[in-house]
């Protein structure tokens, strides 16, 4: 019977399922610095949408119909008011009313309609996404609305409006600038503990964002001058068919070229609205310009387009259940800390301070007093501390849901890598190591490089070279009258030979 042990070998499921890789992603979104990150690029990123709707709304666009103005293409509030990101990412888990614990009721109830529920919510971690392409996706509408900046030319009669146009540029550039930065910084830290398992600290993140911060800013926008010069050739070919008689005939006859433009703007549109949140990543890894994120985003879309679906299918429904545990715990966080304290302070008090909370948190909190109509000068500021500390926590929702959305961008930029390039996961590129390649050849340089010879070390030669000379002189002194100096030498060799051979032979 034979009894000998073998050894099982362990299996690296992540060598045989590199896209587990993927499930590293929560543990990645809920550290400190990604939220901070994440929170500090919202609030930007959502004010200056803000100030760019009011600017134009009142100073550029034309009043239209009887209420004076024009709504905003994108309507972004403060991230924290009714109509801003908040509320949105808070309610897609449960109507209003509903209380966490009521949540984990209907889960115990019927937990796989209730998982069906949390892992389709796809649209939660889709709205940075959706924030993002909002304006460039306005570009590409049939007509825009009127403005005040906008030139006539007399001899074709053309008015050109540039003011919508100008418009969306500047939310595109700001959204280009917040999360270039932003999520540059995000994916930066992701991408060392993914690839690396490195912490990297705050301040070396940003470092690496700002030193990097035109590329970040400029890639999204490399793939619109192509955009632009194909369009142009259209505009060219509109302006010929406006002649009167042989227009319309150029128009119908060459109307392939037209198409032959609208096939190569639909490579670009969708190559550059799938693989833009590759280009962030690419920078964070790579350490390379603008031009090469573009160029691999495209590259990776195209190349391995079913694999780019897997993963990002992956990422959607694995995040979805993600935020859902996060904003859970949050939702619980806030509902447990009123409870404990509605134990010792009275229900009035607790829906005086309650007061200044917007609408969609009330769910959360366990009061079911109403509100006094006139409350202290205390109270008042009381309530709008309250409101400040649990606003921080109701935040960090939407800012989950921006560090994760940047983190598996970056995991999903690095498997795309190793499909196509067949490069692995921890080579990301680190500035330090140029730096201390370059202090290792020095040193070399200097190893091999012999001093000079100081005062005290050319007198020891000196005296050294003496004292050599002294021996040799005692040496031919010594030899025999017959015999030279080399045959002294040969023979002590020899016999220094033959002593050594003697161990050998015995």
């Amino acid at each position: 019977m034979n009894e000998e042990r073998v050894s099982l070998s362990e299996i690296q499921y992540r060598r045989l399922f590199p896209w587990l890789v993927i499930f590293r992603c929560f543990k990645l979104a809920v550290d400190p610095k990604k939220l901070l990150i994440a929170l500090v690029g919202l609030t930007l990123f959502s004010v200056g949408w803000h100030a760019i709707n009011l600017g134009f709304m009142h100073n550029v666009f034309v009043a239209e119909g009887e209420e004076g103005g024009v709504s905003p293409v994108v309507a972004t509030d403060y991230p924290w008011a009714a109509n801003g990101i908040a509320p949105r990412v808070w309610a897609a888990y449960g109507t209003e009313g509903e209380s966490p614990l009521e949540v984990l009721n209907s889960a115990v109830d019927n937990p796989l309609a209730f998982l069906w529920h949390i892992a389709t919510r796809w649209e939660v971690l889709l709205l940075p996404f959706r924030e993002l392409m909002e304006p460039f996706r306005a570009i590409f509408s049939a007509r825009y609305m009127p403005s005040r900046l906008s030139v006539t030319i007399p001899a074709v009669n053309w008015t050109i409006d540039a003011g919508y146009l100008v418009y969306l540029v500047a939310l595109a550039l700001w959204a280009s600038i917040c999360w270039g930065i932003a999520g540059g910084a995000i994916s930066r830290i992701a991408a060392m503990q993914l690839g690396r398992d490195e912490r990297v600290t705050l301040r070396e993140s940003l470092g690496y964002t700002f030193r990097y911060a035109v590329s970040l800013i400029t890639a999204p926008f490399i793939p619109l001058f192509g955009v632009a010069l194909f369009t142009f050739f259209c505009l060219v070919g509109g302006w010929i068919s406006n002649i009167p008689a042989f227009g319309p005939f150029f128009a119908g006859v060459l109307w392939f070229l037209p198409l032959l433009a609208g096939l190569i703007l639909a490579l670009l549109v969708v190559g550059w609205a799938v693989g833009w949140p590759l280009m962030v990543p690419t920078l964070a890894v790579e350490g390379s310009d603008a031009f090469d994120a573009v160029s691999r985003a495209f590259a990776y879309s195209y190349q391995r387009p079913w694999n780019y679906l897997f993963y990002g299918f992956l990422a959607v429904v694995y995040g979805a259940i993600a935020t859902f545990i996060y904003l859970l715990f949050a939702q619980l966080t806030i509902y447990l800390s009123v409870w404990a304290v509605a134990w010792g302070a009275s229900d009035q008090l607790l829906a005086d301070l309650i007061r200044q909370l917007p609408g969609y948190t009330y769910r959360l909190l366990a009061v079911a007093a109403t509100a006094s109509e006139q409350p202290s000068t205390y109270v008042q500021y009381a309530s709008y501390f309250m409101m400040f500390w649990i606003m921080l926590v109701v935040m960090t929702g939407p800012a989950f849901v921006y560090s994760f959305f940047w983190s598996v961008a970056t995991a999903v930029y690095l498997l795309l890598r190793r499909d196509v390039d067949a490069t692995d996961m921890d080579e990301i590129w680190v500035e330090e190591e140029e730096e201390d390649l370059f202090s290792e050849s020095f040193s070399v340089e200097t190893q091999a490089t012999p001093e000079p010879a100081t005062v005290g070390q050319g007198a020891t030669e000196e005296t050294g070279a003496a004292t050599t000379g002294e021996a040799a002189a005692e040496a031919s002194s010594d030899t025999a009258p017959g015999q030279t100096g080399g045959e002294q030498q040969t023979g002590q060799s020899s016999e220094q030979e033959g002593t050594s051979e003697k161990p050998e032979q015995s």
